[in-house]
């Protein structure tokens, strides 16, 4: 996993930060973590499935014919769940990749992999990707309403979207009173310019204002599981098959044996497949069990020859990594909280 975790000190109002407060949105919904969803089948003759089996045909599954079985969010007794829920603005480049900071918190249609309607399906969800805070004497939170199992999340999140920006905004009782956080996330993009808006890349950032008298201890987490991708498997020629009994497993094997590129793991056969393959790293798919699992070899570090500031996941490849979590050099990136006064 990619752990980040980044400070911010006290500043009066800097420049983006009052830009992004200034962004009028028109798409907003309120998630509660007592909401509860389930997948519904719809007829529909198009629709893009949150976690397509194939890639292929558009991600409709199939051939496009009339009217066939989708499944679909939903709230309690068949509602229309609140906006931001089924789909949110695609953070990143134009024509390299996005990702959806979802109402609840969640990042989900990652399509980072060369997906395509021709090419790899995009991943429906990184469950353990996540952002986190810690404010004040409060218990650290993750920002989520839905968090994984066994971790806390927040009582609810405001959801504000509009293309390329997105917006989360948390309710918790346990913030100290009047403390208000937004996180925003925004694309890289330039008008007039198709290169500079094709930069593989998405920008986050914390907004924290401090209505107290007093500094408050700020922190804010991201973790990037990229390595594990639960629900999803690799199918090609040329792996070593053997037996594991379990995603983390099947990961550390890949990761011990130096000819390992990539790997996935079958949970019904217990099945652990490595590809030798450096140079051809086999598409990953969405399975039918979220207990199957599938990864590229990698491992985070600094990023060489680039600054300090960034870290890097280092894939097998010929191509040369660039930094993949950016810290805002204009504030401290030193780990720990650090105050944030009125």
């Amino acid at each position: 996993n990619g752990q980040c975790w980044a400070s911010a000190r006290a500043m009066p109002d800097p420049p983006l930060a009052a830009a992004l407060d200034k962004l009028p949105f028109t798409n907003a919904g309120t998630v509660s973590s007592s909401d509860v969803f389930t997948m519904r089948h719809v007829p529909s003759i198009y629709l893009e499935p949150e976690a397509p089996r194939r890639a292929r045909w558009a991600w409709a599954e199939g051939p496009i014919t009339p009217f066939k079985q989708f499944s679909y969010l939903y709230a309690e007794a068949n509602a229309t769940p609140p906006t931001g829920m089924r789909s949110a603005p695609p953070l990143g480049g134009l024509g390299s990749g996005t990702v959806e900071l979802r109402a609840d918190g969640s990042l989900r249609s990652w399509t980072i992999e060369n997906a395509s309607p021709a090419g790899s399906a995009k991943t429906g969800l990184l469950d353990e990707a996540a952002f986190g805070y810690r404010l004040g004497g409060a218990p650290a939170r993750l920002l989520r309403t839905h968090p994984p199992a066994g971790l806390p999340g927040v009582e609810g999140i405001r959801f504000s979207g509009a293309t390329p920006f997105t917006r989360l905004a948390p309710t918790d009782s346990a913030l100290p009173a009047g403390a208000n956080l937004r996180l925003y996330g925004r694309s890289r993009w330039r008008l007039g310019d198709r290169s500079a808006s094709a930069v593989p890349a998405a920008g986050f950032t914390l907004v924290a204002t401090n209505p107290t008298g007093r500094p408050l201890a700020l922190s804010l987490l991201f973790v990037l599981p990229v390595q594990v991708q639960a629900g999803m498997l690799r199918e090609g020629s040329g792996g070593a098959a053997g037996e594991a009994h379990s995603v983390g497993e099947c990961a550390v094997r890949c990761r011990d044996e130096a000819s390992c590129a990539a790997w996935s793991f079958v949970s019904a056969t217990r099945r652990c497949t490595r590809f030798a393959n450096f140079s051809a790293v086999p598409p990953a798919a969405n399975s039918a069990s979220p207990a199957d699992g599938a990864g590229v070899r990698g491992a985070w570090g600094e990023a060489r020859g680039d600054s300090a500031e960034c870290m890097t996941l280092r894939r097998p490849g010929t191509l040369r990594a660039r930094p993949a979590t950016v810290h805002d050099a204009s504030r401290s990136t030193s780990r720990g909280s650090v105050p944030i006064s009125r």
